[in-house]
């Protein structure tokens, strides 16, 4: 935390922003349209925060980036990143495979810097920052800021 800034502008500013780019995803068929969230209740809210900032549920400044591709199109030497590969709990990235031959018949879904929430048994709390280059299995989820740097997300 650093001290406020009266320069800067509020956080409201920097959310019509984020929902005015997210809308032109959406125009241009980069992400699918999701449904609206409620507002977050006072009773949701586990502190105070200073006037300028607002509380804002995860989806709705976040793109889930689902860029799935087959098998076939996935490079040689670019890294594999599979649910096995995150330690529970710490969202240490263990191992990550370089693909030295063509992989399997699974889908798969690029990812460049997106933070890697675990799809199959969230309770284990595997979540990683992925590197900037590869493919992960459809057993994780790449969601990605907008806005929003990825490092601070995760």
């Amino acid at each position: 935390m650093v001290k406020q800034d009266p320069n800067d502008e509020p956080a409201s500013v920097l959310l019509e922003k984020i929902k005015a780019e997210k809308q032109e995803l959406i125009k241009e068929k980069k992400i699918k349209k999701t449904k609206p969230l409620p507002p977050i209740t006072d009773d949701e809210k586990p502190f105070d925060i200073p006037d300028s900032w607002e509380w804002v549920r995860c989806q709705s400044v976040t793109t889930g980036n689902f860029k799935s591709i087959t098998p076939d199109k996935i490079k040689i030497g670019e890294n594999l990143i599979e649910l096995a590969d995150i330690e529970s709990y710490s969202g240490k990235l263990i191992n990550v495979e370089k693909i030295t031959e063509k992989v399997g018949s699974n889908k798969y879904q690029y990812v460049k810097g997106d933070v890697l929430f675990a799809k199959l048994r969230p309770y284990l709390k595997k979540v990683v920052l992925a590197p900037n280059n590869g493919v992960c299995t459809t057993e994780l989820l790449p969601i990605d800021g907008i806005n929003i740097n990825n490092n601070f997300l995760y």
